[in-house]
């Protein structure tokens, strides 16, 4: 009987050589570095509830990823990256923090402004060049002084000072530049000596009503003919009857005279007028034009 073939004895060095040499034909190179912020995007960083096969404990991709591959970052390393990007400020933060920044800016601009109109008041300058008054209430009563008793000339100097004061040096013109004017889209202003500035309607109405009284006052005390034109005159009356619609004083009067009311007694709201005048007498734009010019024209001196 033919003895077998003898078999060569199988070391167990060999056998780990020979899985060694198997193992190593099959692991692909490894790239030459890794960037793990790119795991961050994936979805295997994400903790993903993994039932388990029994029901009674649960796992996660992301920890079973942790005991499977090398490559991945460990629960600590992903807990210290989503911190870091806690951290990291969205851009939308930082335009809402640009947003704030403008509003605060606009904020201390506007307080160092001078104070101009927002949208006009009652009354007010349009075009935001004349700056706002504070209001006050003003109870109306009677003020003879500014009237005269029509019988004498010097009842009519008495009246004239009391209306000098009203009005103050410049009678209500007020300078402006070429930049006030293109700034404010001005009206076109009114040239004398090189200068340009614009009237103001509460002067131009105080104007015409003294012009109505001195008027009156030559037909009552037969001194003078008229030293207007009745086109003059007729532009006065009517200019004051718009200055009192736009008013619209509105404020409430009682009986104080047997059937009827003589209004006076009454508090109204007013702009505040030492506010006014100041502001007009430093904003003005010469001293040529002085009340009590033209409009006293009948009256000695």
């Amino acid at each position: 009987m033919p003895r077998p073939p003898r078999t060569r004895p199988f070391s167990l060095l060999a056998a780990r050589l020979h899985l060694a040499d198997a193992t190593q034909s099959l692991i692909l190179p490894m790239p030459p570095s890794v960037d793990l912020s790119t795991y961050e995007k994936t979805a295997l960083m994400e903790e993903v509830p993994w039932p388990s096969i029994s029901g009674s404990s649960t796992s996660t991709i992301a920890e079973e990823e942790e005991d499977t591959s090398p490559m991945l970052p460990t629960h600590n390393e992903k807990r210290t990256r989503r911190r870091r990007c806690s951290r990291t400020r969205s851009p939308w933060l930082f335009l809402l923090d640009a947003a704030l920044l403008a509003v605060l800016v606009l904020v201390v601009i506007r307080q160092q402004r001078p104070t101009l109109h927002e949208a006009p008041g009652l009354m007010d300058d349009v075009t935001g060049f004349v700056p706002n008054f504070s209001t006050e209430t003003v109870v109306f009563s009677s003020h003879p002084q500014f009237v005269s008793n029509h019988t004498s000339e010097a009842s009519l100097r008495e009246a004239r000072d009391a209306w000098m004061g009203l009005l103050p040096p410049g009678q209500g013109y007020v300078a402006v530049t070429e930049d006030d004017i293109a700034k404010y889209k001005l009206p076109k202003p009114v040239v004398y000596n090189g200068g340009k500035s614009l009237g103001t309607s509460m002067m131009h109405a105080l104007h015409c009503l003294y012009e109505i009284m001195s008027e009156y006052d030559l037909l009552a005390l037969q001194l003078a003919p008229p030293g207007h034109s009745t086109e003059h005159m007729d532009h006065c009356i009517d200019y004051v009857r718009q200055v009192l619609l736009c008013g619209g004083d509105m404020a409430l009067a009682g009986e104080d005279l047997p059937g009827g009311s003589s209004q006076l007694g009454v508090p109204h709201v007013c702009k505040n007028f030492d506010q006014m005048y100041s502001w007009l007498e430093g904003a003005r734009d010469n001293d040529a034009w002085q009340f009590g010019g033209k409009e006293m024209h009948f009256v000695p001196p």
